[in-house]
């Protein structure tokens, strides 16, 4: 299994790119929004505005996003939300334009909201285009390039903010969202439950594989049906459907949560790279230092989990990431020095990332097509809760107490407290179900 396999398939590498293209423009005015947030005098407060403002709209409309996504064409999806985006960064220009500030904030929220239809569509389509062999390298490929697009998105777009203005820089912008669309339409039809590939290729998809890898033997997964003394599983297209099903899969649910711990304590964390950037002076210059730390280490994370089997599609790996994630982001709310600060905020994005990986890759190796848009949706919608209500309770303690680092110390504590729960709940479940597989035997 080889990188250069993997850069082989025509497909896999469109839809990677035109995932690049589309993150670019999603990141051009990141730093720009946080820095005017930070001088209008709110407090940490108006930054967690900023933060729900980019990730409420995602987790409101991620329920929608999963049904659409496994019930249609999963390309089409991606294009048509790619052209809608572009038209609504078209009328953000023209809203700015006219001074409408307002015009500007709606459309912005327009925009997020149909960005939550591209991941759902984008991740449920990686199994069809990518052999199971390979999920965990393409996933890698994509969380490191999430992390450099972030890095050059966010210095890119101040620069030619800075450089063109803010009508310049939303024309481009919506430029970047119809190249993303035009590289999306040459993918093949993606409907949910065509399998692209030969089943050879596909062989090994089953929870049965994986378990083994930890040394343990799970039993394979259905959709539907069942064998004697189990109840059909029906699956009428709802998001319900999709929850009841992976309820009694403990391995599936585990996965699906599992970037809500590492997004939660981020959600604290981010509020207060902000409070030290606003410390360190020349808030943009400080802001994009650390954002591009963090995307550094983001990026290293998945790389150097997709060397290992072990990291990049077992639990180990999760267990892994999310520890790391967790202790750095600890780390950085104590940090005493400069060098301490980069260093720890490098090795949180590469526990974040690890974990991210880990996650995507458990998520489609172990859910049945037919479901994985409204799986992804379901994972989506979580982590952008999560990181809502951490970043905004945390922010709100930081400016009562007047201190930042209180907002990662309210954010660990709901991280930890949710993966304890999410650990306890899971081994409930895998115990069950061999309790009920060794009746079963006798």
């Amino acid at each position: 299994m080889t990188w250069a396999e993997l850069a082989r398939r025509r497909d896999f590498r469109r839809l990677w790119l035109g995932d690049a293209v589309s993150l670019l423009g999603d990141w051009f005015t990141y730093v720009a929004v946080g820095m005017l947030a930070l001088d209008g005098g709110g407090g940490l407060t108006a930054v967690a505005l900023v933060l729900v403002a980019h990730t409420l709209p995602r987790a409101i409309f991620s329920p929608l996003a999963g049904r659409f996504a496994d019930r249609y064409d999963r390309r089409r999806i991606m294009v048509v939300v790619s052209l809608l985006r572009a038209a609504v960064v078209v009328g953000m220009a023209m809203a700015a334009v006219a001074d409408w500030l307002l015009g500007v904030q709606v459309l912005l929220f327009v925009r997020m909201a149909l960005g939550a239809f591209i991941d759902p569509a984008a991740q449920a389509s990686l199994p069809q285009l990518v052999p199971r062999r390979l999920l965990g390298r393409a996933n890698a490929l994509l969380g490191a390039t999430w992390s450099i697009v972030f890095a050059v998105g966010v210095g890119l777009g101040g620069l030619v903010t800075a450089g063109v203005g803010v009508v310049g820089a939303l024309a481009i912008d919506a430029l970047t969202f119809g190249i993303a669309a035009a590289v999306l339409s040459t993918l093949p039809r993606l409907r949910p439950g065509d399998r692209l590939l030969r089943e050879s290729e596909l062989a090994g998809a089953g929870e049965s594989e994986l378990a083994a890898g930890e040394g343990k033997s799970e039993p394979a997964e259905r959709v539907t049906g069942g064998s004697a003394g189990e109840l059909p599983e029906i699956d009428r297209g709802r998001l319900g459907d999709a929850w009841r099903i992976i309820r009694r899969r403990p391995l599936v649910l585990e996965a699906t949560f599992a970037k809500l711990p590492v997004m939660l304590a981020s959600g604290g964390a981010w509020i207060f790279l902000h409070g030290v950037a606003k410390d360190l002076g020349g808030v943009a210059l400080a802001l994009g230092a650390l954002h591009s730390a963090r995307a550094v280490g983001t990026g290293l994370g998945p790389l150097v989990w997709a060397r290992s089997v072990r990291l990049a599609e077992a639990r180990l790996g999760l267990a892994l990431g999310t520890g790391l994630a967790l202790a750095a982001i600890a780390f950085f709310a104590m940090a005493g020095s400069v060098l301490s600060v980069f260093v720890a905020v490098g090795i949180w994005g590469f526990g974040t990332g690890a974990c991210w990986v880990t996650s995507a890759t458990r998520i489609q190796t172990l859910t049945p097509s037919p479901i994985l848009g409204r799986v992804s949706a379901i994972d989506n919608l979580s982590l952008s809760l999560g990181q809502c209500v951490a970043g905004l309770g945390g922010a709100l303690l930081a400016d009562a107490t007047g201190s930042a680092a209180d907002a990662v110390w309210f954010a660990l504590a709901l991280s930890l407290v949710a993966w304890a729960l999410l650990a306890f709940v899971v081994a409930r479940r895998v115990h069950r179900s061999r309790s009920t597989s060794e009746v079963g035997e006798a």
